[in-house]
C-alpha cells in the first residue's frame, strides 16, 4: 500500500522520498526543497509584466512593460540602478500610433541605448549598473 504524499505549505522544509539504500550505505539523497507560494519550475527568474497606459514610475525590476500610447505619449521612469544592480527592465509599445514611449530615470542615465521608442512592438531593454565606474542604465 503507497504512503500518501504530504501536503507542504509555503516556508516549509520538504525531503524527498525517493532515497536508495544499498546494503547499509545511502547512494542518493535529494537536496532539501522549500516549498513557495511563487513557484518558477525552470528557474527562469519570472518577469512578471504590467500594462502601462499613462505616465508611470516603475518600482521593481526585473520586469516586462507593456505600454499603450494609442491616446497620447507616455514616459516610463526607470526605478534607483542602485536597488535593482544586474536586473534588467525590458519596455515594449504595443499600438500602432506615432505617440512615443519616452524612457527617463530616478537617479543614473541611460548610456547605449534609445531613451525612445515609436514604432510599435519595438522593445527595449535596460539593466541596471551600479559600481565605481559607471551607475546608470545600460540599454539595448
Amino acid at each position: 500500500m503507497p504512503i500518501p504524499a504530504p501536503v507542504i505549505q509555503p516556508g516549509q522544509e520538504a525531503f524527498a522520498s525517493n532515497v536508495q539504500y544499498v546494503g547499509n550505505s545511502e547512494t542518493f539523497l535529494d537536496p532539501v526543497v522549500v516549498a513557495s507560494v511563487e513557484w518558477d519550475p525552470y528557474g527562469t527568474n519570472f518577469q512578471p509584466s504590467v500594462e502601462i497606459s499613462a505616465t508611470q514610475d516603475l518600482e521593481f525590476a526585473p520586469l516586462i512593460a507593456l505600454v499603450n500610447c494609442a491616446t497620447a505619449g507616455v514616459t516610463v521612469t526607470l526605478p534607483d540602478p542602485g536597488t535593482f544592480e544586474g536586473k534588467t527592465v525590458t519596455i515594449q509599445k504595443m499600438d500602432a500610433t506615432a505617440n512615443a514611449v519616452t524612457i527617463a530615470t530616478v537617479s543614473g542615465t541611460i548610456y547605449g541605448g534609445t531613451s525612445t521608442i515609436t514604432t510599435q512592438y519595438a522593445a527595449r531593454d535596460y539593466t541596471a549598473v551600479n559600481n565605481t565606474t559607471y551607475v546608470g542604465w545600460v540599454g539595448r
